[in-house]
């Protein structure tokens, strides 16, 4: 695996609908326990995966044992690790995306692009005006996409500030980066971390290939 460098992100997809026998064994007692208590076994098996492979590369980019690693978690609940990379996932139906950074904190969202229920009145409530403003001059067709992009982007501020949607508005006065990182175009993506003359790299994939949107978070 390539070393992170200074001002790059590694961003790696992941299948979460693969066999997770060998993913399972990385998880910790306390994650197991997590798994245990989802009521559908698809969900289990997704969240079984998702940390699999989250540990996976952690354990590869730290040059040691994903089972051994040891979480810490901010007061928001964002996970770390001491001494590791930064770190963020992001999962929709049966895809993940990971992202690793060196030396910022960096937030990553994926959602399956599908119809939503009062996309308006989410719009109104979450989005700042000039997003507001893009996605109803949107024509109809495109409407459901500028709306997850919109989304997807807030989300990704949110989580690389470890504050979730409260803080989601990029802070005034600091410099900041937002990439679209959609891996299809079933799903929308973004990529965001504090700072400019960023590289963002597309590792492999992990596990099979990329579910398509008709597959959504249960």
């Amino acid at each position: 695996m390539a070393a992170l460098g200074e001002r790059e992100i590694h961003l790696w997809p992941a299948s979460l609908d693969g066999d997770t026998e060998s993913l399972s064994l990385l998880l910790s007692e306390d994650e197991r326990e997590r798994a245990r208590r989802f009521r559908f076994e698809r969900d289990r098996h997704r969240f079984i995966a998702g940390r699999g492979w989250l540990r996976s590369l952690l354990g590869r980019y730290l040059q040691t044992e994903g089972g051994a690693l040891r979480f810490g978690y901010g007061p928001k609940g964002k996970p770390y690790v001491d001494g590791g990379p930064h770190f963020n996932l992001s999962h929709s139906g049966g895809m993940a995306l990971l992202a690793f950074c060196a030396a910022e904190e960096v937030g990553v969202d994926l959602e399956a692009v599908r119809e939503i229920d009062d996309a308006e009145g989410i719009a109104r409530r979450y989005f700042a005006a000039a997003e507001i403003e893009r996605w109803m001059a949107a024509p109809p067709p495109l409407r459901t996409r500028v709306f997850f992009d919109c989304w997807t982007r807030m989300e990704a501020v949110g989580k690389a500030l470890g504050e979730g949607l409260a803080a989601a508005a990029l802070p005034p006065g600091e410099p900041w980066s937002v990439f679209d990182v959609s891996p299809s175009p079933a799903f929308a993506a973004a990529l965001a971390v504090r700072g400019e003359g960023w590289s963002v790299c597309f590792m492999g994939q992990c596990g099979g290939a990329a579910p398509n949107s008709e597959d959504h978070p249960g």
